[in-house]
């Protein structure tokens, strides 16, 4: 078999990926992708073995520097899409997450068939971050637009002289969710109606988008992350890390070979 016949056997479309989001709730699609796209790789590989050895060696270094590649692209891009999904109209966020996590696994599922057993473990350790990236982008992307119109409507200059009740509406329901997640269930039940309140008179979300923050506001897990601060974002900061552990391992796998 040539090397255009294996390059088409790696091409050729996963099965069941147009199903994949609507059961990626119960982690089924994720686990679906990644076993259609390791028979796939593992159907090129029989072919090549049936080759010979200097032509097996050279094809699987190459099908390995590739693989690493386009994994490490598709974890790029879910997490470029998590820092600007804010921007995404809330409508879109969801369709797009689905895209690039999918893109994840489907890459994954080749690095698990043809790379070292090293960089596998640091590309495996990669892809949860991208999960948990994933997991959380839906309600990140709430509460980071909500904290951004917030910033625009408040008045920062000097809150304690402005007149402008919708500026102080902005101000006080920018701080009560800041540290929404520090407060005790008992004390968020109790001041749930006055955010609600707050973000009403902020003059800067509409009815729908005040809904959805409320319905965020009711599960607080992780929630400094998913706020962040002035210049730090742990999440990223964390997927980031996971990054250059994969992004060694794949160089020293290509250097050793």
């Amino acid at each position: 078999m040539d090397s255009e016949a294996v390059a088409s056997l790696l091409a050729v479309p996963v099965a069941l990926l147009t199903a994949w989001w609507a059961w990626r709730g119960a982690n089924k699609g994720a686990e679906a992708t990644v076993t259609a796209g390791r028979s796939q790789s593992e159907a090129a590989v029989e072919a090549v073995w049936r080759q010979g050895r200097n032509e097996h060696e050279q094809w699987i270094h190459n099908a390995r520097s590739d693989a690493y590649s386009e994994f490490l692209r598709a974890a790029d891009a879910l997490a470029r899409t998590v820092k600007r999904l804010p921007q995404v109209d809330y409508e879109h966020r969801e369709e797009l997450l689905a895209q690039r996590s999918m893109a994840v696994d489907e890459a994954y599922a080749r690095v698990e068939v043809l790379g070292s057993p090293s960089v596998t473990a640091q590309a495996q350790h990669l892809r949860s971050h991208c999960h948990h990236l994933e997991r959380t982008a839906l309600r990140r992307a709430v509460l980071k637009s909500t904290v951004e119109a917030l910033e625009n409507e408040s008045c920062w200059d000097n809150p304690e002289r402005c007149e402008n009740q919708h500026h102080n509406s902005a101000s006080v329901a920018w701080n009560l969710l800041v540290s929404w997640g520090r407060l005790e269930f008992e004390e968020q039940c109790e001041e749930r109606g006055f955010l609600e309140f707050c973000l009403q008179g902020s003059g800067a979300l509409s009815d729908e988008h005040i809904a959805q923050v409320l319905d965020v506001s009711k599960n607080t897990a992780g929630w400094d992350d998913l706020i962040g601060g002035w210049s730090r974002d742990p999440l990223h900061e964390r997927f980031q890390d996971a990054r250059i552990e994969f992004v060694n391992a794949m160089r020293h796998s290509t250097t050793a070979t």
